[in-house]
């Protein structure tokens, strides 16, 4: 060390070049990382804090060794305009990990540094070489430099272009918000460190063990933590009407954040809306299961797989709470309505809500039958908001779910989850029940983080938010309102069996008032009888129950829907005409339906050229020959698929958004008949008209019985 230090001051002694340049940008380098450093490790021990700005430290001195010998070496440039290029690509490296905006990544860390080099080189030939200018290809690199520095921390990107079949949708039925009825009561349980923590009185809760769920825990996340696998403790923050009564319970599970910030408090605002409104909902702590990236960067520790950890974490906490319930001392004391269970998950956290679902209908861990799982709840309903998918798969398979109402709700501006992930969970719901149903919402303009108070616009590091084109995002406050009201009114749908509020999720514009911006929906439920649904087998002229399928159409195929360019577990049709066309679907069997029954299919837009709001024509053939017909946008227009620019340098990146946008539309077969009697349909038909070129993705189509 000794030895590099005075290789160093040599230098700075016959190089006035570099005494110039580079003690300022070593000084402000240091200041950087040191607050970056200080950011992130702030909440651990402050032996950890003083290690890493030591690791630094010594970084940019054997930075600063390597820079001034390798530039002397090479000779070409003075050595101080690039004397710190590797540690600045270094520092912005970090700051920039994980962004989904790849390319736009890749051209951020060369660019900034770029930038401050042809800026201190003018620097120095302006003050101490006395020139007026610089050499031409210096000229151009700051230019160009300067310039995209400009659009990544300037500009905020594209705005919003697109035709709206949102508000193309049909309903003769609304239903406002439902405005607060109770004050709130609000509070914390869990360990003494934790009700220190947060300074308020609480109290003192059970602890459990994550032994059997996690391999790869460690000795320092062990102390920043305070406890280990075995005595994990159970933490959480709850909201809860001002009177007496019991209410339906809601857990909220945060996902994947720095573990050293807390994630659990950025939920209050849903907690609350939810209090108001008659229902006890608790915010759960599972920080310590949270990327580190003290331990996984620097030490290179990570807990891998944890989302099975997550979800019995959750179990746990609702264990508790229902003994709480039957505690004459707790706050929580007669108050919870123990049938009426409902679980909420955010990013991981919305994997976890299923998974959890999953090992409430267990009696042995798939793989480790030593861990049982006793209990029985009753979790009717789960809501995944821009979930992950399939990161935990018992004994190797994806979980599969049976009777519960599931609600998806995801950002179509996500940049962390920047696909609809929950599509393929939803995919994996059966019902035998026909009072359950599921549904999964994409909103224009939402992003990861406002779904959590707590977490940055940007959906990656403050500094890697700066390339995303944030210009189509909705305001913090609007994306927490929509939030709040389609999680209360799919609440109060399935915990409450309010058949109203359920006709919402068939229809949104049922849901009078909702913020304005592009809403897609799909719904499916227990009375749902397919005719076609392309998950039966590979044969494309064969339907459900032997029903056969003809077309007259210019492409014809069936096929995986993608997301994110790879494949899903969502099958359909792809269904292509130039001018014309038709498909067809002739029952083997007659099918008796009443006016009070609907006709349903699930289709998108996959045209790859068009920006124009699509339509067709729904036919129907009875027994006795009598043909029906009724065109879509009666009920609503198909959207076209959005070019959504999730980077700013959208030219460049393969992030950008081209999913398929699947919208479930729901036809009264009274529309089709003249009066309220029954038919037996023996065919249907979709006739396409006046089209260029176009192709729709057909997921499903079928009858729903009326109940």
């Amino acid at each position: 060390m000794k030895k590099l230090l005075e290789d160093i001051k040599s230098k700075f002694k016959t190089n006035k070049q570099v005494a110039f340049i580079i003690k300022p940008v070593f000084f402000v380098t240091l200041m950087v990382y040191s607050g970056y450093i200080i950011y992130t490790f702030g909440h651990r021990r402050p032996l950890d804090l003083i290690i890493a700005l030591v690791v630094t430290i010594l970084g940019l001195l054997l930075a600063s060794f390597a820079g001034i010998f390798l530039m002397d070496f090479i000779k070409k440039l003075p050595s101080a305009t690039i004397f710190y290029l590797g540690s600045v690509i270094a520092m912005l490296y970090i700051m920039f990990d994980s962004n989904r905006a790849e390319r736009s990544n890749i051209l951020a860390i060369l660019v900034i540094p770029l930038f401050f080099m042809s800026l201190g080189y003018l620097i120095y030939r302006l003050v101490y070489k006395h020139k007026h200018w610089i050499v031409w290809p210096v000229r151009v690199i700051f230019i160009l430099s300067s310039s995209l520095l400009v659009m990544m921390f300037f500009w905020n990107g594209l705005e919003p272009s697109y035709e709206n079949a949102y508000l193309s949708l049909q309903t003769d039925f609304a239903i406002g918000e439902m405005k607060p009825i109770y004050q709130v009561d609000e509070g914390i349980y869990g360990n003494e460190d934790y009700l220190e923590k947060y300074d308020i009185k609480g109290r003192v809760s059970e602890t459990t063990s994550i032994a059997y769920f996690l391999s790869k825990w460690n000795k320092a996340r062990e102390k920043q933590v305070g406890f280990n696998v075995y005595n994990v403790p159970l933490n959480g923050m709850y909201y809860m009407p001002d009177e007496v009564g019991q209410y339906p319970l809601v857990l909220i599970v945060h996902g994947n954040h720095e573990m050293t910030h807390d994630s659990e408090d950025g939920y209050g605002y849903l907690g609350r809306y939810l209090a108001e409104r008659g229902y006890i909902v608790v915010s759960v702590d599972e920080n310590f299961l949270n990327f580190s990236t003290y331990d996984s960067e620097l030490l290179g520790h990570s807990l891998g797989s944890e989302n099975d950890a997550r979800a019995y974490v959750l179990l746990e906490h609702l264990d508790y709470l229902l003994k709480e319930s039957n505690n004459d001392t707790s706050p929580f004391y007669n108050r919870i309505d123990s049938d009426q269970i409902a679980l909420i998950g955010h990013s991981r956290g919305g994997e976890a809500v299923a998974i959890a679902r999953y090992f409430n209908e267990l009696n042995y861990l798939p793989n480790n039958s030593n861990k049982t799982f006793d209990e029985d709840f009753e979790i009717k309903s789960i809501v995944s908001i821009a979930p992950t998918d399939s990161q935990y798969k018992p004994a190797g398979r994806k979980v599969e779910l049976k009777d519960v109402n599931y609600l998806l709700l995801q950002g179509m501006h996500d940049m962390d989850v920047s696909y609809m992930a929950g599509i393929n969970q939803y995919e994996r719901i059966s019902y035998e029940e026909t009072d359950r149903f599921k549904s999964a919402v994409s909103i224009y303009g939402a992003n990861h983080g406002y779904f959590n108070q707590s977490w940055l616009r940007s959906d990656n590091s403050s500094l890697g938010g700066l390339l995303h084109n944030s210009a189509q995002l909705l305001e913090r406050e609007v994306q927490e309102e929509i939030a709040s009201r389609l999680v209360y009114n799919f609440l109060e749908a399935t915990l409450k069996e309010n058949k109203d509020y359920r006709q919402g999720f068939m229809n949104l514009k049922v849901f009078d008032g909702l913020p304005e911006t592009l809403y897609q929906s799909i719904y499916y439920d227990g009375s749902c009888v397919d005719l076609v649904n392309y998950n039966e087998d590979h044969y494309i002229e064969t339907g459900l129950n032997h029903s056969r399928i003809s077309a007259n159409l210019s492409k014809w195929s069936e096929g995986a829907m993608k997301l994110d360019g790879k494949s899903s577990d969502v099958y359909g049709a792809y269904l292509g005409y130039s001018s014309s066309g038709q498909y067809n679907i002739e029952l083997k069997e007659p099918l008796k339906v009443s006016a009070d029954d609907y006709l349903y299919l699930t289709l998108a837009d996959a045209s790859e050229d068009n920006d124009e709001l699509l339509n067709l024509w729904l036919e129907i053939e009875d027994t006795y020959g009598h043909i029906h017909q009724v065109s879509l946008d009666k009920f609503s227009k198909i959207q076209h698929k959005i070019d959504i620019n999730l980077a700013k340098l959208f030219f460049i990146e393969d992030v950008n958004n081209h999913e398929l946008i699947l919208q479930t539309h729901q036809i009264p077969i009274k529309w089709f008949i003249e009066d309220d009697r029954s038919i037996d349909i023996k065919k249907v038909s979709l006739i396409f008209k006046d089209g260029h070129d176009n192709k729709l993705f057909l997921k499903e189509l079928g009858i729903r019985f009326h109940d």
